[in-house]
């Protein structure tokens, strides 16, 4: 059975600036911490005090490490964590007769079909925050032209796929 993993934390309103590490990337050990800290049980706000990371990130994070499931019905549920040890030699197998192709979309690293509409959103709002701060800059270089196009291309392609699913 599936443990239902409570993200009511995630909507609260704590502000970017709450959150030390806000924005920069994450390093090898804060994303080992982050797993040892949920695998033990913690929840979404501990982890998110602990790691000084914004809700959003540390769900994102969880995700794209498959310990975190989201399913249609808004529930996010601990990912069971099946370990196999197979000393075996490894049989190739005959994929002949069932051949799957499928397309994923990704938004970074993560899988965007397990992000919910909301996680979108919030994507989508802060790249629309950043777009703005580019554009009051008077004097703008090439190269931030180029980032702010490119920033809202972006934005395009999260609402065509938000409009698309």
């Amino acid at each position: 059975m599936l443990e239902r993993f409570d993200v009511s934390f995630l909507y609260a309103d704590t502000g970017a600036s709450a959150w030390e590490r806000y924005g920069l990337p994450w390093t090898a050990g804060e994303r080992a911490k982050l797993l040892s800290l949920f695998d033990a049980g913690d929840s979404l706000r501990s982890l998110c005090i602990d790691l000084q990371r914004p809700p959003a990130g540390v769900v994102a994070k969880l995700m794209a490490a498959g310990r975190l499931r989201h399913y249609s019905s808004g529930t996010h549920y601990r990912a069971p964590q099946a370990i196999e040890i197979n000393d075996q030699p490894t049989k190739e197998k005959d994929v002949s007769t069932n051949i799957e192709v499928s397309t994923k979309t990704y938004i970074g690293t993560v899988d965007a079909s397990t992000l919910s509409d909301t996680e979108i959103f919030a994507l989508i709002a802060k790249k629309e925050v950043e777009v703005r701060q580019w554009m009051a800059i008077t004097n703008r270089p090439k190269k931030l032209e180029a980032l702010i196009q490119k920033a809202e291309d972006d934005i395009q392609k999260l609402v065509a796929y938000v409009d698309g699913r």
